[in-house]
């Protein structure tokens, strides 16, 4: 692995073992050479878009393959990656979207009305769907066939990676600056406190907007090369049906979850 893209981890992974179960989702298995493949393209369709290095994607989606795809496909444009909390109320999403400056907005039509109140105050941001695209917006699928991928952005360690926002308590929400080598020294403090290896299984059942399921279960194994499986949302009796049934070695899971489990 070269750099300090976090696509240069995919790649890299792809190169030593692109035929390991990278992600699962239901019947689906998604390899490492194809996720590597998929987000590459996509990399190339977000580019057909106008998105450059240092731009802001806003993500409004529940959890599926294509988040991770499109967080892979970001960075190897250089660009900003920047989850959304979907429990939010439009005026939030459009204050953040608003306040970070998102050139891209990929969301999906479950959730496009959450989506569509940041459009007024966005300007010329392109919005992509998860699915069959609303009117004025472009299928997310349709980004693979834009042509040839881009190489990967080299990027230093203190170039921003990703904006997670604060709930905004006390508040306006605060986005927090996360930068690669934040993200790179963090995941390999996890492989190394927790023993993640490429044999572990992780289930990202927390929502992905959120740091927990998005690092400690979902990027920490993908650095060490191992298989995440996704839920769509939380569900205690699938939880514990695929923890069992598909031998997870590694989830994360807040309280409220953990007591749903034990109830």
């Amino acid at each position: 692995m070269s750099g300090w893209n976090l696509a240069s981890v995919l790649a890299h992974h792809a190169d030593r073992f692109g035929d390991r179960p990278c992600l699962v989702w239901g019947d689906e298995t998604i390899t490492y050479g194809e996720l590597d493949r998929r987000s590459a393209a996509t990399a190339a369709g977000l580019a057909k878009l106008g998105v450059a290095r240092g731009d802001v994607v806003a993500i409004l989606l529940y959890n599926c393959p294509e988040l991770l795809e499109a967080m892979f496909a970001v960075s190897r444009l250089g660009a900003v990656f920047m989850p959304i909390n979907w429990r939010l109320a439009g005026e939030e999403v459009a204050y953040i979207a608003t306040h970070a400056g998102a050139r891209c907005v990929i969301s999906e039509p479950e959730l496009a009305a959450l989506a569509e109140a940041a459009r007024p105050r966005l300007g010329g941001a392109r919005f992509v769907a998860v699915g069959a695209p609303p009117d004025g917006w472009t299928a997310f699928a349709a980004l693979r066939d834009a042509g040839p991928p881009p190489s990967i952005e080299p990027v230093a360690a203190d170039d921003l990676h990703r904006l997670m926002y604060t709930s905004g308590t006390t508040a306006r929400p605060k986005g927090v600056m996360i930068t690669y080598a934040n993200l790179y020294w963090k995941n390999v403090a996890h492989v190394i406190e927790f023993g993640i290896t490429g044999a572990d299984k992780g289930l990202a059942c927390g929502p992905l907007y959120h740091v927990g399921a998005l690092d400690l279960t979902t990027t920490t194994v993908l650095y060490a090369g191992g298989t995440v499986e996704i839920h769509r949302k939380f569900d205690a009796d699938q939880v514990l049906d695929t923890i069992e049934r598909r031998g997870i070695t590694t989830v994360w899971l807040a309280p409220s979850m953990v007591n749903a489990l034990l109830a």
